[in-house]
């Protein structure tokens, strides 16, 4: 069957796309660290990311909802419950970014996830925030976790493996505790973390798009 296609002589219209996931995720939890009040608009509204949302609310955010926008309200520093235990469900980027948060920040909390995502290997992440100061307690490097955050260590981290989540954890852990951060990626990952700390201008560097510094 053959077809014959012309182009249109005009066209216009309006295409609304879904929002970005991993970008979502990260400015929900970025609120966590925030100065000021956060808006966002398009939010995926999926199990996941709503993860990531609740567990900010859970460290201190104030969230509030309308039909075409959520706004986060930072605490004035992070805080938790005692024995607070955040379930972080199935999302991955949710317990591995917040480890970072926790990490760095003058808190102790345990996180736990879903059937699946505890039998997901946590070890790239304790790693490199454990050589910070961070201490964790976990069975196998598998969740649950417990993390006790530390004022950590001025950090140089060069990632042995590919991955925006590590890196990501690391930079926030930096922030957290207003340390020194230099992470050496050796091959390109997504950028969003950087993208968006550039943004709001957090002291946020890079160099040779290889450094980012913090």
């Amino acid at each position: 069957m053959k077809k014959d296609l012309t182009p249109s002589k005009k066209f216009s219209g309006i295409i609304h796309v879904p929002g970005d996931k991993s970008i979502a995720h990260r400015a929900a939890l970025f609120s966590i660290l925030a100065k000021d009040k956060i808006e966002i608009r398009n939010f995926p509204d999926n199990q996941d990311c709503n993860t990531s949302i609740k567990a900010a609310e859970s460290l201190g955010v104030k969230v509030e909802k309308d039909s075409d926008k959520i706004t986060l309200t930072p605490p004035e520093k992070p805080i938790a419950a005692e024995d607070l235990i955040i379930d972080c469900g199935n999302s991955g980027t949710t317990v591995r970014l917040l480890s970072g948060v926790i990490a760095g920040s003058d808190l102790t909390v345990t996180l736990s996830g879903d059937e699946s995502l505890s039998n997901r290997p946590m070890k790239r992440i304790i790693e490199p925030l454990s050589e910070m100061g961070a201490e964790f307690y976990a069975t196998d490097n598998k969740l649950p976790v417990k993390i006790e955050g530390r004022k950590l260590l001025p950090f140089e981290y060069r990632l042995p493996v590919s991955s925006a989540q590590v890196k990501s954890a690391v930079l926030l852990a930096g922030l957290a505790s207003h340390c020194s951060v230099k992470v050496i990626d050796e091959v390109l990952t997504r950028d969003h973390t950087e993208c968006m700390l550039n943004a709001t201008g957090e002291g946020l560097s890079v160099t040779h798009i290889k450094h980012v510094l913090v």
